[in-house]
């Protein structure tokens, strides 16, 4: 009911969601992690960059599902922006694209939903987070984000990010942008881990 994680069916939130409130209001995922791991390394790692058209068009599937048949907020707010998560200037350039920014325009192409490219951005470099517990992942993305001009007021943004963990990055962004004036913010990612981080 909240992050999108898979629960046995007599529970309605995950025991990360169940542990903390979350400043994101909700999201969803395509993927559990496992199932789609070796693509996902591919497309971050190994300069796959063209698997960004084929998981756009499932993550517009399951965006058009969710926006139907999930939370009310949802589908009484359904998301007016994609904001990609950013990634560092470092990883973007190691790499040679930003795999947030190419789900995002993807997702947009297959939906029409706008996206805003450089109206969320990563002002504080961040260690990688692979290996870090919830609370270490919470404060290591702590004043990572900032919000640029007033895009974002009263609508509702979808954020698009490749992988979901424990909502550490989720809640920095969904801060920011309510900061500045933004209504509901869920997230969209292709794949979600299942296991809870203490």
């Amino acid at each position: 009911m909240c992050c999108g994680k898979p629960v046995d069916p007599h529970r309605e939130y995950c025991p990360d969601c169940e542990r903390r409130e979350h400043l994101f209001d909700a999201g969803a995922a395509v993927y559990t992690y496992r199932s789609c791991s070796g693509a996902l390394y591919r497309f971050k790692y190994r300069h796959r960059e063209e698997y960004a058209d084929l998981f756009g068009r499932v993550m517009a599937e399951r965006l058009r599902s969710w926006s139907a048949e999930g939370p009310a907020l949802v589908r009484r707010c359904p998301p007016q922006l994609l904001i990609p998560v950013p990634s560092s200037p470092d990883r973007v350039r190691a790499r040679g694209y930003d795999q947030s920014a190419l789900l995002a325009r993807a997702v947009s192409r297959e939906t029409g939903i706008p996206t805003a490219e450089g109206v969320l951005n990563r002002v504080r470099d961040t260690p990688l987070m692979r290996g870090m517990t919830a609370r270490e992942r919470q404060k290591n993305t702590e004043n990572a984000f900032h919000v640029s001009g007033n895009s974002v007021e009263s609508k509702s943004i979808m954020l698009i990010d490749d992988i979901y963990t424990t909502g550490a990055t989720m809640d920095a962004c969904a801060r920011e942008l309510k900061r500045a004036g933004a209504g509901p913010v869920f997230f969209l990612t292709l794949a979600i881990g299942e296991q809870a981080l203490c």
